[in-house]
């Protein structure tokens, strides 16, 4: 699994690019793609990467990065899968925002037939009072929480909910050591390489 970051651009178009801003601090959301461009090549329309790899059998993990992206993020999504072949197993969609996830819920309550399958996530850096009780309430499949947040009683509780927990970030031996699925973690995320790696069930 691929993870892409998603923004706006100043047309509304949804764009694969790690933060809201460039370097030199103007907003993505106040330029044009052609000008973002000028200062990262790399930086495309989502709506390319998923013509590019529709074939590839990849899955993407989409973090959302602004509130303004979930409406056409997930018009984009509903068309990829009713009209471009994506398999909704194939696409998770994730943010730190509760917000939006409940923006997203409503979405895909509005086109059940392409976007009731699509899988959801949520991200923390700490462990709430409430442990997993309000990832619940929002329907979230996963919650990705911060390497060094992980708790036994939080994956107890997030386990008993029916939710899947992952880690961030996976770049060094200690998390190998300590947190390993087999202590009861699904995944977790390595992103000087860009990827989600599903290491295995721990239940």
């Amino acid at each position: 699994m691929i993870e892409l970051d998603v923004c706006l651009d100043r047309s509304g178009e949804v764009i694969v690019h790690h933060d809201r801003y460039l370097p030199d601090g103007r907003l993505l959301e106040n330029l044009a793609l052609a000008q973002i461009k000028r200062v990262d090549p790399a930086v495309e329309p989502l709506a390319r990467v998923l013509a590019d790899l529709r074939a590839s059998g990849v899955s993407l993990y989409l973090d959302i990065k602004t509130d303004r992206v979930v409406a056409p993020l997930m018009r984009l999504l509903h068309e990829a899968i009713a009209q471009k072949g994506w398999a909704p197993s194939r696409l998770l969609v994730a943010s730190f925002n509760q917000y939006d996830m409940i923006e997203v819920n409503a979405h895909r309550l509005a086109y059940p037939a392409t976007l009731a399958a699509l899988q959801t996530c949520i991200i923390v850096d700490g462990v709430p009072i409430s442990f997993a009780k309000e990832y619940a309430a929002l329907g979230v499949h996963w919650c990705s929480i911060g390497d060094g947040c992980v708790l036994p009683s939080f994956l107890e509780d997030a386990h008993r909910r029916g939710i899947g927990v992952m880690v961030w970030t996976v770049n060094n031996a200690r998390w190998g050591r300590s947190t390993r699925p087999g202590r009861g973690l699904e995944a977790g995320t390595a992103p000087e390489k860009g990827r989600l790696g599903v290491l295995g069930s721990g239940n």
